[in-house]
């Protein structure tokens, strides 16, 4: 047998202070939001798909509904009034 003392280890507190961006959840957002104007205007090869993952999983889900559906009913208010413009045009022609 061995002589050898017996070393207590202790774990101790990180340290190092987290500083956040303030601006950050907004600066979130914007990124989000211009990312679904362009899934919808079907011009998403830009996108990075892994990095939007990210983003949204840090965020606010309840309120992350409601600016989509937000973003979804003026897609579609925005497409019915192209409808209408186009349709409005063929039928004067």
């Amino acid at each position: 047998m061995s002589n050898q003392k017996k070393r207590n280890f202790q774990i101790e507190a990180f340290k190092h202070r987290v500083v956040v961006d303030p601006k950050y959840a907004e600066k979130t957002w914007k990124i989000l939001e211009h990312a679904i104007h362009e899934i919808y205007n079907h011009n998403a090869s830009g996108l990075s798909f892994e990095e939007l993952y990210r983003l949204g999983l840090k965020i606010d889900f309840d309120r992350a509904v409601g600016i989509i559906k937000q973003l979804h009913s003026l897609h579609v208010l925005q497409s019915d009034c192209r409808f209408q413009k186009s349709h409005h045009h063929s039928l004067s022609h």
